[in-house]
């Protein structure tokens, strides 16, 4: 994904926020900052409470939001962001957040991506309309391939649910083949065992 856009756009930076079962804005990704496992989450079930960041009033938006003087501006959204560069020693000039989301779906995540480059002179500067169209392109399609990864999972662990579900009924049905088919998984693992050990 931030191959893409520092393709496309020349950013220097990003991060991947999901959200989560439990409404948590969490960071999964970083491109050349800190681990995003050192990042902060935030709970998207207590937006009134305690200092928003520029990722979850994205979410509250519902739209695109572009920082581009971050130096200078000291909205409240953006204290995160201030003390991250800060403590990581990097300069953040221009930034923009933008939603996963599909069509009328609820939002997925959030991708921010920190210092566009002029695409003339090479030199950091805002993010023109060209290229904040083609990031939300990029979000867009990172939120259809998540979702899409979901709905893919869900079919797996129904799939499974309908196997078990068939299993135990044929194991219900007979006293004499009473738990074959949670017997035959534990036979065919333990014969698995004893075929790799006796290598």
């Amino acid at each position: 994904v931030f191959n893409a856009a520092r393709k496309m756009t020349g950013v220097q930076m990003g991060i991947l926020f999901l959200r989560d079962e439990d409404n948590m804005l969490r960071p999964v990704e970083a491109m050349d900052l800190c681990d995003a496992s050192r990042l902060p989450v935030f709970d998207l079930n207590q937006l009134e409470q305690g200092r928003q960041s520029l990722a979850v009033c994205t979410v509250q938006r519902g739209a695109t939001l572009t920082v581009d003087n971050p130096a200078s501006d000291m909205r409240e959204e953006l204290f995160y962001m201030h003390s991250h560069a800060e403590a990581s020693g990097i300069e953040i000039k221009s930034a923009a957040s933008l939603l996963l989301r599909t069509h009328d779906q609820p939002v997925v995540g959030v991708m921010q991506v920190f210092n566009a480059l002029d695409p003339d002179s090479g030199k950091v500067a805002p993010f023109t309309a060209a290229q904040l169209s083609y990031l939300e392109a990029l979000a867009a399609q990172v939120a259809v391939a998540l979702e899409r990864h979901k709905l893919v999972a869900s079919q797996d662990r129904l799939l499974d649910t309908m196997v078990r579900t068939l299993g135990d009924a044929i194991d219900a049905k007979s006293e004499y083949t009473g738990r074959h088919c949670a017997r035959v998984p534990e036979l065919a693992m333990m014969l698995a065992v004893e075929a790799h050990n006796a290598r």
